[in-house]
């Protein structure tokens, strides 16, 4: 038994006693009581007396409760304050009265009381007391102790009747969990599960379910559904019937509150099916009558006008939704239905007008559109959205892309905003820079899949651009779930500084145990404005238990963001573990591939049951972006415990390219027989062997970081690398031991730190340097260069960098991309063609990536300026230095008198005489050069020479002009920023235009060229009858356009090509340029091989 007092054992409080009697309770259930109270605003309304609270109920009654002692302050009961107490003791029961009153010994005890609630959250009520008088000897009756009845019972949860027709339909039924969640005047209820001990939700069903839940007012909205994936969750709803039981004002007479029963019907009539057409599993509903009318009353007619573009195919049959945003509120999701201008709605070059009726929105800032994919032609090209209320002011909504599952980025929904919205700044917290101009971020978390893989924690990110501009930290917070769920993908909006592309995310969070360990699949950010998406990939656990025990991870954007013309190449990835012991792992497994055209995105192979287990062989498919030919693997362990088994003995994999198209099937092997995770790091960078031998070698990096001589360039935050070179990138290396200096980073110091057994990267070109703003204290970094040894062949490289690496300083980034100062631009690795003379001129010759191209003979120059001509200057194959290879670039230096202003070349080919060969590529008698650059290393300018042309052997020569020269500088090269360019291939409407033949181009600025690209879409048929072909590619700004060159291997078998013209648009300012032509490409006029070259039109 457990005795309650809530007394003083004291002389000099409460009422003196020191001795009590207990009466016993058989009740061990404990109730808390969480008291307000109102002190009148009133002079001198206040007091400092000791005040005491007795409350008596139906089932027992407390002692009294001296109510300064449990919030121990001196300053309770001030005027016009409300005190908060809570105390727990035994139940109660229903509260019938209180007693409430004071000692009245003070100087100033007169207290002037105006009210008292009582919440007792297991009974889910609140009691409201109203007193409003004085409990002093010298006011009014003189009481200082007064009996109060309840004048209000306010219930926080009340019951509500749910009914749920189930439809009466083929499949109607549903075995998954059904949820609903109401909204009210007041706010909305938690997801509630409808569960009753018999089935329920079948075919033609009607369930009734009672539940108690918060008081959420009149009821304006629900929202229902299920999250199964099954096969049998698929539910047709009919309607859902809601009666929520409130009470009438409180009878003071009686005592008692009434009854009262609101009726809300909701006609639902749709599928919550992934089977279905829009897919959907939850919808939300407006109370209706049993016509399905809204009952509602709206305030705000809002008239939507939507342009349908001008491109060919851009109408759609699918069906369209909208949603509104404003600061006051939003609408819930609208089928455009009927419009007001045209019966059939979307088509080309078209206005459709529709009506949405809404409560006032305020400010519209944002509106999603989408459409379900549905119909014979769903692609869509919108142009943009109007929107006017009735107060007429108009809100503008550019798109001007397409909504469609195999045209631009393949999306079907788009989130627009207004085109002079510059963030809802009084929604957002104080950031640094208050000045500067916001745009939305959207960004997308997914966790892992395992049960436990789901945090409480609180969870921040920070954005980091492409010139080292960031945003503040921003917390994450979760709604509806109230935390990250297993698989389940979160999003955010965000309105943040304009960084320009995001390059990095910084990702953390705060908890602490081990149930706050949190598995981090990757994150999306969306810039909506500009169109851009970006993909970061974790697959780590951030926990101080698991994985490498760190709650913070900074992730780098994923190369699948670039060069988005690059195809996806299919294969099949086979792995042998080990046969040693303890060889098998229990990790996720991660795979990257890189090539000589750059690098693919990580792929993550899921551990399951037998795989990665000893001596297995275990075989797995995968597509990855076509990075040119490979050069290495890189395998990552993706830990899940830091008590499972982390280490793997990996002898080999093998990665086999599908044959297709009449190729044969392509195999590169990567061995390593040895331990990744082991006394190791828990990745490795592994060379493709080629004939039974390593294709590269290993080496060891010294990197020595040179601090400024200057004021405070010192910083003690985090500092992490990534070098690339002519074999790929390392992976992200963090400058943590300094051999030299204890404390690092400081003024004027050299720092060395040495990275082994790293595969080499041939030969170094560029540093990524960044440091994570951790320090409180000393976060700005001004860093004079960066030196880095490969300790293997001796090569130094510098990268100057003389900048401050600061969030607050200079710029503002906190990242810099250096580049080296020996560039292998200037380098003296090139051939040498030898000629007496005084200027250094250097030749950059590419061979075209086609059949035969390449020869084995030797190639010669001719070089005119307009003051001197050189000497025919050889390009010689020998047998230990093979060039002029198909695909191939090669570089040469000579020296020569000054020629000037270079204003031709004469190219030629002839057989070479001092080796004689015994195998021969191709037809020897001819050689196909694409481009011929020279550099007058006397004044940095590049003179350009498009080839694209069969150069015969033994005869004068070809002669070609110069069309384009530009000053080369290694800064200059490295500065220029990196564009998106879409090119919009229009083929002729006309009969037996089209072509599937290989078509490449080049495209030609003033500030360079593309080189040669070749234009492939996995699984589509390209430059098709009356087709629009799209392509995006990114590249380094070219400045304005001059020239785009477009050829083609024509096919024995198939008609010309009418290529009408083709818009190249820079995306990031929308400048659209026009390359008309008109006419066909093809035998009839060619022969088999076509190349054309095409002059701009500029339009905007």
């Amino acid at each position: 038994n457990k005795n309650l007092s809530f007394r003083w054992f004291a002389i000099y409080e409460d009422d003196g006693q020191i001795v009590r009697e207990l009466t016993p309770t058989k009740d061990l259930q404990e109730t808390t009581y969480n008291v307000k109270i109102k002190t009148g605003d009133i002079f001198q309304a206040g007091t400092h007396a000791d005040v005491h609270l007795q409350i008596f109920g139906d089932k027992a009654e407390t002692d009294k409760i001296q109510l300064r002692t449990i919030n121990n302050s001196m300053n309770t009961f001030d005027r016009g304050c409300i005190d908060s107490f809570t105390f727990q003791c035994h139940d109660l029961g229903k509260i019938g009265h209180i007693r409430i009153g004071h000692n009245g010994t003070s100087y100033d005890a007169g207290w002037f009381l105006d009210w008292i609630e009582i919440h007792v959250p297991s009974h889910r009520e609140i009691y409201r007391f109203v007193c409003h008088r004085w409990l002093d000897t010298k006011e009014g009756d003189g009481r200082i102790e007064l009996d109060l009845k309840p004048t209000d019972i306010i219930k926080t949860h009340i019951p509500y009747e749910i009914t749920v027709c189930t439809g009466d339909k083929v499949g109607a039924g549903t075995d998954a969990k059904v949820f609903i969640q109401i909204y009210g005047l007041y706010g909305k209820t938690e997801e509630i599960i409808l569960e009753n001990k018999f089935n329920s939700f079948e075919r033609n069903s009607v369930d009734k379910f009672i539940i108690e839940a918060a008081d959420v007012g009149k009821i304006e909205k629900i929202r229902i559904g299920h999250y199964s994936e099954k096969l049998s969750s698929g539910w047709y709803l009919e309607k859902v019937l809601i009666q929520r039981y409130s009470s009438e004002p409180f009878d003071k007479r009686n005592r008692i509150s009434t009854p009262h029963v609101e009726e809300y019907l909701f006609i639902c009539r749709q599928w919550f099916d992934k089977s279905q057409s829009d897919r959907k599993t939850v919808r939300e509903f407006l109370p209706t009558n049993e016509n399905g009318h809204m009952l509602i009353n709206r305030k705000v007619n809002y008239l939507v006008q939507v342009f349908t573009g001008d491109k060919s195919g851009a109408g759609t049959d699918a069906n369209v939704f909208l949603t509104i945003y404003g600061d006051k509120g939003y609408t819930s999701e609208h089928e455009l239905v009927h419009s007001q201008t045209y019966k059939n709605k979307f088509e080309r070059k078209q206005i459709d007008k529709f009506i949405i009726e809404s409560d006032d929105l305020g400010y519209i800032y944002k509106i999603k559109i989408r459409h379900d994919n549905s119909g014979v032609l769903d692609d869509w090209f919108l142009e943009k959205i109007e929107v006017r209320g009735d107060d007429k002011q108009t809100y503008l909504f550019y798109c001007e892309q397409w909504l469609a599952k195999n045209k631009g980025d393949s999306n079907i929904e788009r989130i627009l905003y207004e085109k002079n919205y510059k963030g809802l700044m009084s929604n957002r917290e104080v950031v640094a820079r208050p000045t500067e101009e916001c745009i939305p971020y959207i960004v997308k978390i997914k966790t892992g899949e395992a049960s436990d893989a789901g945090t409480s924690a609180n969870v921040s990110i920070r954005l980091i651009g492409s010139k080292g501009r960031q945003t503040r930290m921003i917390q994450l917070e979760v709604m509806q779930r109230r935390r990250f769920e297993p698989g389940k993908i979160e999003t955010f909006s965000l309105e943040e500084p304009d960084i320009g592309d995001v390059e990095m995310v910084e990702i953390e969070h705060n908890g602490d145990t081990l149930a706050d360990s949190w598995f981090l699949d990757g994150v999306i950010v969306e810039t909506p404005t500009k169109g851009r998406t970006f993909y970061f990939i974790c697959n780590e656990w951030l926990s101080k238990y698991k994985g490498d025990r760190r709650t913070k991870r900074i992730l780098r954007v994923q190369d699948l963001n670039k060069a988005s013309c690059r195809p996806l190449i299919p294969y099949f990835v086979r792995i042998y573990t080990g046969h040693i012991e303890h060889a098998g792992s229990q990790c996720d497994v991660s795979l990257k591939l890189f090539g000589t055209i750059g690098s693919s995105s990580e792929h993550i192979i899921r551990k399951h049951e037998g795989s990665f287990e000893r001596s297995a062989i275990d075989v797995f498919q995968c597509e990855l972006e076509d990075v040119g030919k490979p050069i290495k693997l890189r395998v990552k362990l993706l830990p899940k415990s830091i008590k499972d088994r982390n280490q793997w003995y990996l002898e080999k994999i093998e990665l086999i390219k599908h044959a297709k198209q009449n190729l044969r099937e392509e195999t590169y092997s990567f061995e390593l027989n040895d331990w990744i995770g082991h006394q190791t790091d828990c990745y490795l960078d592994i060379p493709i062997t080629k004939g039974n031998r390593v294709s590269m070698h290993r080496t060891n990096y010294r990197v020595i970081t040179k601090t400024s001589d200057m004021d405070d360039a010192n910083c003690d935050a985090n500092v992490f690398i990534i070098i690339s070179g002519e074999n790929g990138e390392s992976e992200q290396l963090e400058l943590k031991y300094s051999s030299t200096h204890i404390n690092k980073f400081e003024r004027n110091h050299e720092d060395v730190f040495t990275f082994e057994n790293i595969l080499s990267l041939g030969q170094l070109n560029k540093l990524l340097i960044w440091h994570d703003d951790s320090s409180i204290l000393k976060s700005s970094w001004h860093l004079e260069y960066v030196q880095i040894e490969d300790l293997q062949t001796g090569q130094i490289y510098v990268f100057p960098c003389n900048k401050w690496l600061s969030s607050t300083k200079d710029d503002r980034q906190i990242v810099r991309e250096l580049f080296s100062s020996n560039h292998p631009y200037f380098g003296s690795q090139y051939d040498s063609l030898t000629s007496d003379g005084q200027v250094l001129y250097q030749i950059e010759v590419v061979t075209s990536d086609k059949q035969n191209a390449g020869t084995t003979q030797d190639g010669w120059i001719i070089i005119e300026g307009n003051k001197k001509k050189s000497d025919k200057l050889f390009m010689k194959n020998t047998l230990h230095k093979n060039i002029l290879r198909r695909g191939q670039i090669d570089m040469f230096t000579f020296e020569c008198q000054p020629l000037g202003e270079l204003r031709r070349i004469i190219l030629g080919h002839e057989e070479q005489h001092e080796y004689l060969f015994k195998t021969y590529e191709g037809d020897q008698t001819l050689w196909h050069v694409s481009l011929i650059s020279i550099t007058d290393l006397s004044t940095g300018i590049i003179y350009e020479f498009p080839v694209q042309q069969w150069i015969a052997i033994n005869n004068d020569g070809y002669v070609f002009d110069c069309v384009n020269k530009k000053e080369h500088s290694v800064v200059q090269e490295y500065t220029r920023r990196t564009i998106n360019y879409k090119f919009i291939f229009h083929t002729g409407y006309v009969s037996g235009v089209n072509t599937d033949a290989n078509v490449s181009i080049i495209l030609y600025g003033t500030l360079g060229n593309t080189g040669n690209i070749l234009l492939k879409q996995s699984g589509q048929n390209l430059f098709e009858r009356g087709g629009v072909d799209e392509f995006i590619i990114e590249w380094l700004e070219l400045g304005k356009l001059t020239k785009l060159h477009i050829e083609y291997q024509n096919s024995m078998s198939l008609s010309d090509w009418f290529l009408d013209k083709v818009d190249v648009i820079n995306v990031d300012t929308n400048e659209t340029v026009v390359f008309p032509w008109k006419q066909s490409l093809g035998k009839k006029h060619d022969g088999h091989h076509i190349q054309r070259d095409l002059l701009p039109i500029y339009t905007s």
